[in-house]
């Protein structure tokens, strides 16, 4: 538990840092919330996003774009999460010019998160992103073009938007997943297998996913059940403070592989862990076998 505070702890640093120049409170902010004190870094916490909330409101576009990314809930921990607070500061950043505003508040349309969904903003917001340099955009903007919404479907204008972002600056490990599935459904997997392994070794867990299923099925790759296993693994962290970002579908196949004893010894014991933790993450059909195997 000490390991998942100091985690949550330290990104809501990384995000709010520079609100206060003095350095007073960030001071305050080491020596109550690295030290475990809750309630005196709750009170520095909150002088912190205070300060940030002032410099947004005297147009500073950069806190107005964090102060959207901690209500957002992409800093644990800093505020309660409140969706339609991300979105107006999103906004408030974005009509001031700051493009990852514009880009956080392009995925924000996409999702419906406090806001009514609208992908021709959506649309409109990413592409203008995507122009200015962002990676991340150009990434949402290939997620539009790949399903056909708020654009005509065109799966070759997605592949080369996902082409763009990942290759742009240092590669996007998101962009390079998506780029990396497409291929995977062309079974295409000579392109597919290193994009989905630089992502996953970005820690980006879909891909690591994605990787397992190759490896489980011999797509391109020689089948191998330890390395299945592995990858597996590292898509659903069990036992590190990452949890919450666990890929689903990961630890439902992880319970599976230990249920069955595919390759491996079974393990009813690991098997129920992973069903749980799928579970807890609302994939339905682990929490099926779960309830089943406790009858």
């Amino acid at each position: 538990m000490k390991k998942i505070i100091t985690l949550i702890l330290l990104l809501s640093f990384s995000v709010f840092s520079f609100a206060d120049e003095s350095g007073e409170i960030n001071q305050k902010f080491f020596e109550h919330c690295f030290q475990s004190d809750e309630l005196r870094c709750k009170i520095i916490v909150q002088q912190i996003i205070e300060n940030s909330e002032k410099a947004c409101q005297a147009h500073n576009a950069e806190q107005c774009f964090r102060l959207g990314m901690a209500y957002s809930g992409a800093v644990y921990a800093a505020v309660s999460k409140n969706e339609k607070k991300a979105y107006q500061y999103y906004k408030k950043a974005c009509d001031k010019g700051h493009t990852k505003a514009c880009t956080a508040l392009s995925k924000v349309y996409m999702t419906g998160q406090g806001v009514k969904v609208d992908y021709q903003k959506a649309k409109q917001l990413a592409e203008k992103a995507c122009n200015d340099g962002d990676d991340l955009a150009c990434s949402n903007l290939g997620f539009l073009y790949k399903d056909g919404k708020g654009v005509s479907q065109d799966t070759q204008k997605a592949k080369e938007l996902y082409q763009k972002s990942c290759h742009q600056n240092k590669k996007n490990a998101v962009a390079c997943n998506n780029l990396g599935v497409l291929y995977l459904k062309e079974k295409n997997y000579q392109a597919a297998r290193p994009l989905l392994e630089f992502s996953c070794n970005q820690n980006y867990l879909k891909a690591c996913y994605s990787l397992a299923t190759m490896y489980a099925d011999g797509l391109g790759v020689k089948q191998n059940t330890k390395k299945t296993v592995q990858l597996l693994n590292k898509a659903c962290p069990s036992d590190s403070p990452y949890l919450a970002f666990a890929e689903p579908e990961a630890c439902f196949y992880l319970g599976l592989i230990y249920h069955n004893g595919v390759g491996i010894k079974k393990d009813a014991t690991k098997a129920q862990t992973f069903f749980q933790i799928a579970c807890d993450l609302e994939y339905t059909d682990a929490c099926h076998i779960r309830n089943n195997s406790e009858k």
